[in-house]
């Protein structure tokens, strides 16, 4: 048996970024995005949107026998990282391509369209269903621009600067020796010297002296105008459409002096959809997970990830701790599901059911304190679960607070273990958070070693920790 032990504490990049992630949003691809801001009058680069190889070909050749520049072709999906990620089908590398001609446009939208493309973080990956063609802009000057939301301050903040790095058309670079992903928002590049921020009272409105000094921040003093013009117009746009975040990245000088919004990124707020019938229109369910399509139809706050050790909790700030612990021994979180404080027999039926369901999972954690939510009540939710979907998968209980002790004897009592441990699965107990992390990860550990063990015919390894004859 492998020895357990702390391999590493945890950042809190990734606990911030699902933090971020809980929100209800809706993201445009940027195609639509781009199409939003000509709505606004903000200029972006030449290009339109291609479903499949042949369209996109004559689009390219629509672009004229003058045109002597690069293409860029980029597949649209709605996740961060495209270019450091692969196609699933073809092992085609990279989400965003420059190419020199329509034949090439072709070719590199042949090997995208139609296909899953996986990218760090993205789990299981998001089907491209189409391209975006655009021209590549001589560039002089690359920089960042956002409007977003900042919690901590409630209210709107435009974010700007200078990448030291950037290159046009990429979506990661490194600064101080640290990988940093670029449309990640204003809570990553805040932090990076050189970046600005401008902080908005939303009764007061956006006061264009803000502005008057922006241009000669980024050192284009001579577009002073033309940059108060696009932050005014990025502000309209980010308050009439109830937008989360809109993020130019990036916004390009061009050698020919012209300003101009290369990579738009757009995510809405769920909650105003209903004032946004235009843009609720142009939604891509496709680019939901479809566990994650499932967990929002029961209202349950659920993320994919890539690990084999699932976790269910009532309350995020539980959950995220869990993770970091199961992290913290070595092992790797399959998801996050919150529960919140008022979850339903249903809601946690299919919780438990989402889990079970999932391939990858290998071991199931469940951490609640029992207050709203009592110990009892998801005790009898999972009863109701184990009795409609007989687990498969070993599942580690940590109930803590109101009903605890009633909940463990209902457990003991009614839980069908027989018929569980027939299917390789049982119940446990853990008081501690570090114990039932450990546990999970031993556990996971015992089953994947089994698995290969049946795969490859290893008699040593045929049952989860012991030797065979």
């Amino acid at each position: 048996m492998q020895k357990l032990r702390p391999t590493f504490h945890l950042a809190r990049q990734p606990s911030s970024q699902l933090i971020q992630q809980q929100y209800r949003t809706m993201r445009l691809h940027e195609y639509q995005a781009a199409q939003l801001m000509l709505k606004y009058r903000i200029p972006v680069p030449l290009g339109t949107v291609a479903f499949n190889a042949k369209e996109a070909y004559y689009i390219a050749r629509k672009f004229g026998p003058e045109y002597n520049r690069k293409f860029i072709v980029k597949a649209q999906i709605q996740a961060s990282e495209r270019n450091q990620g692969y196609f699933r089908e073809n092992g085609f590398q990279g989400g965003i391509h420059t190419v020199q001609s329509p034949e090439e446009v072709q070719e590199v939208a042949k090997n995208m369209c139609g296909k899953i493309l996986i990218c760090p973080g993205s789990g299981d990956g998001f089907l491209c269903r189409c391209v975006y063609i655009t021209e590549q802009l001589d560039s002089a000057k690359e920089f960042y621009i956002s409007v977003s939301q900042d919690r901590a301050r409630a209210c709107p903040v435009i974010t700007y600067g200078a990448w030291p790095c950037l290159t046009y058309g990429a979506e990661s670079c490194s600064i101080n020796g640290q990988r940093v992903v670029l449309d990640s928002g204003q809570d990553v590049i805040a932090e990076k010297k050189g970046f600005k921020q401008i902080f908005i009272d939303v009764t007061k409105g956006l006061n264009v002296s803000m502005l008057s000094e922006v241009a000669t921040e980024l050192g284009i003093a001579d577009k002073k105008s033309e940059m108060i013009f696009l932050l005014k117009h990025l502000y309209d746009c980010f308050i009439q459409r109830d937008a989360e975040l809109i993020e130019i990245n990036p916004l390009v000088y061009t050698r020919d002096q012209q300003i101009v919004a290369a990579g738009t990124k757009v995510i809405i707020d769920d909650n105003a959809l209903y004032r946004q019938a235009e843009l609720k229109s142009e939604q891509d369910r496709t680019q939901v997970n479809y566990k994650e399509r499932i967990a929002n139809s029961f209202d349950l706050q659920y993320i994919s990830l890539q690990g084999n050790i699932g976790v269910m909790a009532n309350g995020a700030g539980m959950a995220l701790a869990q993770m970091d612990t199961i992290r913290l021994f070595g092992g790797k979180p399959a998801n996050f599901l919150d529960l919140g404080g008022g979850a339903t027999h249903e809601q946690i039926i299919e919780a438990l059911k989402l889990l079970e369901k999932d391939d990858n999972i290998e071991v199931i954690v469940i951490n609640i304190f029992g207050g709203i939510l009592s110990c009892d009540m998801i005790a009898s939710s999972i009863l109701l679960a184990i009795e409609e979907v007989t687990p498969t998968k070993p599942i580690i209980l940590r109930l803590k607070g109101t009903g605890q002790e009633s909940a463990k004897v209902m457990i003991d009592e009614k839980a069908n273990a027989s018929a569980m441990e027939e299917h390789g699965a049982k119940l446990y107990f853990c008081e501690q958070i570090d114990k039932a992390a450990q546990l999970a990860v031993q556990l996971a550990i015992e089953r994947v070693e089994r698995k290969l063990g049946e795969r490859n015919g290893d008699p040593v390894l045929t049952k989860a920790g012991e030797d065979q004859e």
